[in-house]
């Protein structure tokens, strides 16, 4: 199964530094803007790892990871909530809604594609170094 990451956020400035910092992956990058595509683009194209901005159109990232987390179609989805709330009720209700891991905006780039190949590696989609 080829290894996917699914970047969902409305802000094109985060879109492109999430691009520029993982385009050079032996993954594919797939977008999405609103929560009604990233429902969509996860039940069809079952990514490996989703990034999920908490604030998106339609639907809080919360609200999406949950209904995500509830199908077992998609519930194997490692989910990844890229957000700028910091505040520990903000990433206690993320993972309370099903989030894997919790990514503070802003990030260094480094950093995330590091904790990407992480991810991979502890998952089994990655052999380790």
């Amino acid at each position: 199964m080829a290894t996917s990451i699914l970047i969902a956020d409305d802000e094109p400035d985060i879109r492109e530094v999430l691009e520029l910092t993982l385009q050079d992956g032996e993954w594919t990058l797939l977008f999405a803007t609103s929560a009604d595509e990233v429902l969509a683009m996860a039940q069809e194209q079952k990514p490996t790892i989703l990034l999920l901005d908490v604030v998106m159109p339609g639907r809080s990232g919360w609200d999406i990871c949950e209904a995500l987390k509830r199908d077992p179609a998609t519930s194997q989805i490692y989910v990844v909530m890229l957000s700028c709330l910091s505040n520990p009720a903000h990433k206690r209700k993320a993972f309370q809604s099903g989030a894997d891991a919790y990514i503070t905006k802003p990030f260094r780039p480094s950093e995330l594609r590091r904790d990407m190949e992480t991810i991979l590696r502890e998952t089994g989609r990655r052999p380790a170094p």
